[in-house]
């Protein structure tokens, strides 16, 4: 899922974009960072490619902040001293396209909230939801006025409402991509809103991109109270409520599945399950009707691969054991090679999952109820961008298990 906020200048986009991101468990990115990155490296006498920069691993995203050489430079970014060789090497127009590719780079595999100009016009024509944020003149120059602490006097107001309008003209009838809402873009005006406001009604219009399989919802709602207690089931982490992804889970019971589907509201997961499952009428329908769908696990499955990406490219959650067979004691088991597929191609982000307190099997003293303690994990999402500088399946492997070991042995 890409999410694109285009707006007039001043209107709260980055702020707006970062709460989005965070409330729906997404990256948030804002394109001018690019040109910033861009210009702190010239600053430092280095002429090299945005891409390559995120190609060799030198510039990644993470949670906290973005990071150039393993350092973070979130502060760096915004001093002025790279502001001003921002607005230098920006007045280059091989930059704009520069930056573009880069930005469509760092997206790929999809849950990216992006802020900036041009985005859901140029960049991303095809995005899942676009957001065009406007305000009043008179109260975007309040908020910058109160951002720089200074005090909102008539005269100092109506002086930064004059700056402000003249760069709306600017914008709006600039030769190269002025500035307009996409034709399928949401428009939201922002005057006499509180960020927490303007967000709730974004999130709404994101959520009604989410797709649902109606008898597990049910289930989560119903048996999910039951289950969870049962089990004293606790989540670490949190699923995200939108986007696709691919999750995949350490398998030690035949319960997994059901329990962590239990804990992943407000989403449902779909299942990649083994084909002799399917083979029995009545578990079979019901399998379907949960959002499974078969895999041979004896070959290469083309047909079920060829599912999964088309339920990914629909924003679903797909859900897969990498190991196939359970692992009684919790050690974690040979992984089929072909689960980083998925990231290497850059057609979804991973999301790592680990569940614990079900090693042994079920027994039949687990029908009293609570004496199991069973935890999930949520874990860092491994997007298509974070392979680099190697991405191959091979290395994918190695960090998709790296990332899932770790997980089950912090719970």
């Amino acid at each position: 899922m890409i999410i694109t906020i285009d707006g007039v200048a001043g209107s709260g986009k980055s702020t707006l974009g970062r709460m989005l991101a965070d409330r729906l468990g997404l990256t948030f990115f804002s394109s001018g960072l690019l040109y910033r990155l861009k210009g702190l490296m010239a600053s430092r006498g280095e002429n090299i490619a945005l891409e390559d920069l995120v190609k060799k691993g030198r510039f990644r995203i993470k949670k906290d902040g973005v990071y150039l050489d393993g350092e973070k430079i979130d502060d760096v970014l915004q001093s002025e001293e790279v502001g001003k060789w921002a607005a230098k090497v920006a007045k280059d127009p091989s930059v704009r396209d520069e930056v573009n590719a880069t930005l469509k780079l760092l997206a790929e595999g999809g849950n990216f909230v992006v802020d900036g100009r041009d985005m859901g016009t140029v960049v991303f024509p095809n995005a899942k939801v676009k957001f065009y944020i406007d305000a009043d003149v008179m109260e975007r120059a309040r908020r910058r006025v109160l951002q720089l602490g200074l005090e909102p006097t008539e005269e100092i107001l109506r002086e930064f409402a004059e700056k402000i309008a003249a760069r709306d003209r600017a914008d709006k009838e600039r030769e190269i991509a002025p500035l307009k809402p996409a034709d399928d873009a949401i428009i939201i005006d922002t005057t006499g809103m509180t960020p927490e406001e303007a967000v709730d009604i974004m999130e709404k219009h994101v959520m009604k991109h989410v797709p649902r399989v109606p008898l597990q919802a049910f289930a989560q709602k119903t048996i999910g109270p039951i289950l969870r207690g049962w089990f004293r089931m606790s989540l670490h982490g949190r699923f995200p409520k939108a986007g696709r992804w691919l999750m995949i889970f350490n398998h030690i019971s035949g319960w997994d599945p059901p329990l962590i589907a239990m804990v992943s509201m407000p989403r449902q997961i779909e299942y990649m399950a083994k084909k002799e499952l399917f083979q029995y009428p009545i578990l079979g329908s019901l399998l379907y009707k949960l959002g499974a769908f078969p895999v041979d696990r004896e070959g290469k499955d083309v047909r079920a691969v060829r599912e999964a990406i088309r339920r990914l490219r629909q924003e679903r959650i797909v859900g897969l054991a990498p190991e196939a067979h359970r692992s009684y004691d919790g050690k974690m088991l040979p992984w089929y090679p072909g689960v980083s597929y998925f990231v290497v191609k850059g057609i979804t982000p991973v999301l790592p999952v680990a569940i614990k307190g079900l090693e042994g099997g079920v027994k039949w003293r687990d029908i009293i109820p609570g004496m199991r303690k069973v935890k999930v994990g949520v874990g860092e999402p491994v997007y298509p961008r974070d392979l680099y500088p190697h991405r191959d399946m091979e290395s994918a492997l190695e960090l998709l298990k790296e990332r899932v070991q770790m997980l089950y042995d912090s719970l």
